[in-house]
């Protein structure tokens, strides 16, 4: 999008570079859905973009924005290199918004990793440059894919896209290209050009938690796959041995022989109840892990949020119990800190200070104090 209007280029290739250009136009119709750099009616625009492409016999596979650069907002800091990608979003996305993590579902981070360097003996961080924009214009952009019918490529500033027109110079300035009016629309050419792109520009689109998402349902899946493979192993299994039995008891005329025979396929039968048993407990168990980890992760960004006036000193748990100790500068600080915890639905009990007093290890009117709580779980 550009001064109230949208640009289009699509570029088709090879799978290592591109070779023709199809379309380079500049949207003067879609006015009526942008407002300078933000989309007002993105369904709207992506039904106009639909027919558009039809109408010209155009198929790309998929479609990437950009978003403005006053739009986006970045930095670059050192981060230990041992850190979960959970705790690294995080640290970036609390960087970047100064600490005020209440405001993170309004905004879309990226990052990616610069230098990797040695600062002690026995530690190591990494150097990333991070950056954010609104959510509010990457849902937008959501519904004008949608909209369209084509899945989304990247969600780039757009100063990433135009620094990419640089690398591809030889394909650019051939005589047929230039001719195609692709200069004209630089930021879209440096956009369709992402598809055969190496560099490291921002990507505002969830890539990481779709690919998350994704590794989740087949992790999923196979244990379910599992787990139907055990259970239909083990009907197979009770069926042959059932006519095992059938036969043993129709050829032995003693029933000393008939019972042994009986007495072997019960306990049989008993090894394939345990490993189903088994196999149903272990499920039960990475669910209820799954869901208390959640909880953690609930409790933990609550807990970056209590005010300045309390002071956690010591946390220490024991399977689904919670122990809090710290400080206040009030009491009413401490019950104020609590209630703000005990707020969130994870608790199988809620925190309950157990021990609050007055500190005499400070000058200053210290209250001290001590909370337990247990998280749910199965």
């Amino acid at each position: 999008m550009c001064h109230g209007s949208a640009q289009l280029v699509v570029i088709a290739g090879g799978r290592d570079a591109p070779d023709q250009v199809y379309c380079a136009d500049h949207l003067a119709a879609t006015a009526s859905f942008v407002s300078k750099t933000e989309l007002i009616h993105p369904v709207e625009l992506g039904i106009w973009l639909k027919k558009y492409l039809l109408a010209r016999d155009l198929e790309p596979q998929h479609i990437s924005f950009s978003v403005a650069d006053t739009d986006v907002n970045s930095c670059v800091l050192s981060l230990p290199a041992e850190l979960s990608q959970e705790d690294l979003a995080f640290q970036l996305t609390a960087e970047l918004l100064h600490g005020r993590l209440q405001l993170a579902d309004q905004f879309c981070v990226d990052y990616q990793p610069l230098t990797q360097h040695s600062l002690k003996q026995d530690t190591q961080d990494v150097a990333y440059r991070a950056a954010m924009t609104h959510s509010a214009q990457v849902r937008a952009f959501k519904q004008v894919s949608k909209a369209l019918g084509l899945p989304i490529y990247a969600i780039e500033p757009s100063a990433d896209a135009l620094r990419r027109l640089a690398t591809f110079g030889t394909f650019v300035n051939q005589p047929n290209v230039t001719a195609s009016g692709v200069l004209q629309c630089q930021e879209a050419c440096g956009l369709a050009l992402s598809a055969w792109s190496k560099d490291e520009a921002f990507n505002f689109y969830p890539y990481r938690l779709e690919q998350q998402q994704r590794q989740q349902r087949m992790w999923a899946f196979q244990l379910m796959a599992c787990l139907s493979a055990g259970v239909l192993l083990a009907v197979t299994v009770s069926a042959g041995l059932a006519y095992k039995t059938e036969q043993v008891m129709s050829s032995l005329s003693q029933g000393f022989a008939i019972q042994q025979a009986l007495s072997a396929n019960q306990k049989k039968q008993q090894q394939l109840e345990q490993i189903l048993k088994l196999n149903t407990q272990t499920q039960q168990w990475l669910l209820g892990h799954q869901e208390q980890r959640q909880h953690v992760d609930l409790w933990r960004s609550a807990l970056s949020q209590i005010g300045s006036d309390v002071w956690i000193s010591d946390i220490s748990v024991q399977n689904k119990d919670w122990v809090i100790q710290g400080q206040a500068l009030s009491a009413e600080g401490v019950h104020q800190a609590l209630a703000q915890l005990a707020a969130l639905p994870v608790w199988a009990q809620k925190p309950t200070v157990e021990r609050l007093g007055i500190s005499n290890e400070s000058a200053l009117p210290v209250w001290g104090f001590k909370a337990f709580g247990e998280l749910k779980g199965s």
